[in-house]
């Protein structure tokens, strides 16, 4: 079974920002998303299974949380204009889930989020050399 690891004290989000409080190049991605597709960094499809939530939602105060299977996740986030985004501070829950589980497979991939791009209805998160997890918004 696989570990990841998790701060303890949840303060710690509200006490440490990285944003600059003068920084209004970044937008907003105010909504909630579920997974529709998974790529690995070496471009392969990972099969998801649709009894496991891989979900975010981001929030306007540049936070966000999210399912990966039976764990929850929080953490900030920085979104520009150009497409750049950066995911910190991401804490989760250690539930121990049913096996197999892409839970850390998926926080993994969203701990190493470089860009995003908006296009026909789809959110795409793009990670490592060549993977990417592509989001539909989630109808709440």
């Amino acid at each position: 079974m696989r570990s990841f690891f998790v701060i303890p004290i949840l303060a710690l989000l509200s006490s440490c920002s990285f944003f600059d409080a003068n920084d209004t190049s970044k937008i907003e991605l105010d909504r909630s998303w579920e997974i529709e597709q998974f790529f690995s960094t070496d471009d392969k499809q990972i099969t998801l299974n649709e009894d496991e939530p891989l979900t975010i939602r981001f929030s306007s105060e540049n936070e966000l949380s999210g399912e990966a299977d039976c764990n929850v996740f929080g953490g900030e986030y920085r979104a520009k204009e150009n497409g750049d985004l950066a995911i910190k501070y991401l804490v989760a829950t250690e539930i121990a889930c049913e096996e197999p589980t892409l839970g850390y497979e998926y926080l993994e991939a969203l701990s190493e989020v470089t860009d995003f791009e908006r296009k026909n209805g789809q959110l795409m998160l793009f990670y490592g050399e060549n993977g990417s997890l592509i989001f539909l918004e989630r109808l709440e």
